[in-house]
């Protein structure tokens, strides 16, 4: 399943943006953003694409991301949960255009 370097380089916009948010005390790892990538294609070929669609991706990333994330403490007594984190994130990530 084709991923264009667009789709590579939002993945790497999304970790590099767990990492640096005040949203979390814990960023993704660099093994996070291949199991979105991975993920992502899979899901393309479930949908019946032989390419990786931005929806793609974000449909798939809180899959792995919410469990390897960590919540700031200034998020927890906000009373957020780590998806609306991952949720919020996601939003402030541009997406790109193929």
């Amino acid at each position: 399943i084709l991923i264009t370097d667009p789709m590579k380089n939002y993945i790497i916009n999304i970790i590099h943006g767990t990492r640096s948010s005040e949203l979390f005390s814990i960023g993704a790892s660099t093994r996070a953003s291949i199991y979105i990538m991975r993920g992502s294609q899979a899901f393309a070929a479930v949908k019946g694409r032989n390419y990786v669609i931005p929806d793609d991706i974000k449909y798939i990333a809180p899959f792995v991301l919410c469990h390897r994330l960590k919540l700031s403490d200034k998020e927890k007594f906000k009373g957020k949960s780590i998806e609306d984190a991952v949720s919020t994130l996601l939003d402030t990530i541009s997406v790109p255009i193929n």
